[in-house]
């Protein structure tokens, strides 16, 4: 990490991994951003990444046979994005555009033979999207923050494995993942008195697999109401405080499933004691 001169700083890292049971894999990522102005700036990134099969892919017995010989999935990215802020500096608004390729992806395939390891490296996805993010000081006790993604993600090559509960099908998107999601958050806070917060959040229809149909379905949209307050009751001159919290999720108790047969968590209450330090 570092400078060259007022306008241009980078970062770079690798890191090596090595495994008995895998082998030696390299991942990398390079940064590197551009002030044009005083209140508009780039940047751009490119890396790489891995993950290794889990447990139960290698090994499940049963229903599903795992696979010891699987290989770790394998995945590069690159991203380029604008940041400009306003209101002399009050307001900060961003926008990125990122691209992702995962190859040797873990597919789980029904129609192996009895007895056959059920998960194989065969699949390859592309993920692209754009994402805008906007901070404003709106007073000096008020604040807003939103965020909003597009997200597209295709399934270049699922393999041998095309069947209505096969969770990457070819010319499909990946599984879970919405092409419409934000939030926004109106946030009030005092010094030494404390805050109170909202939040909107949003997440959009998403593909998933009901099996008890065997068939794909759409999961439907849903938006949640989030707050969360904090009442400081002592301070001192050191900024140190002794404060109750009171939090609230899914506050008009919205009916959703994150996941096809799996429902969520209703409405939300936890109240709490935090001793902190101001900063």
């Amino acid at each position: 990490t570092g400078d060259i001169g007022d306008r241009v700083s980078y970062n770079a890292g690798v890191r090596g991994t090595a495994s008995d049971q895998f082998g030696t894999f390299t991942s990398y990522r390079l940064g590197a951003g551009y002030v044009l102005t005083p209140k508009t700036s780039i940047r751009g990134s490119i890396g790489s990444g891995f993950r290794e099969p889990s447990f139960y892919e290698q090994y499940a017995s049963g229903f599903a046979v795992g696979n010891p010989f699987l290989l770790p999935e394998t995945g590069g990215a690159w991203e380029l994005g604008l940041s400009q802020s306003f209101s002399k500096g009050a307001g900060t608004l961003g926008l990125s555009y990122f691209s992702q390729r995962f190859t040797n992806m873990i597919q789980y395939d029904p129609s192996a033979p009895p007895g056959s390891p059920n998960y194989v490296n065969i699949a390859t996805a592309t993920a692209v999207g754009i994402e805008t993010n906007l901070h404003a000081v709106l007073s000096p006790v008020w604040s807003l923050d939103a965020a909003y993604s597009w997200l597209r993600t295709n399934v270049v090559d699922a393999g041998t494995s095309s069947g209505p509960t096969a969770a990457l099908q070819t010319g499909q998107p990946l599984l879970r993942r919405p092409a419409n999601a934000g939030n926004a958050g109106l946030t009030y806070s005092v010094p030494r008195k404390g805050a109170f917060g909202v939040q909107v959040v949003f997440v959009g229809s998403r593909a998933d697999v009901d099996y008890t149909l065997n068939s794909r379905v759409t999961l439907p949209s849903y938006t949640l109401v989030n707050a969360s307050a904090l009442l400081i009751l002592k301070s001192d001159a050191d900024g140190r405080y002794l404060a109750v919290t009171f939090r609230g999720t899914n506050l008009f108790d919205v009916a959703y499933q994150p996941t096809q047969g799996f429902e969520a968590p209703g409405r939300t209450l936890v109240v709490g004691v935090k001793l902190g330090v101001e900063r």
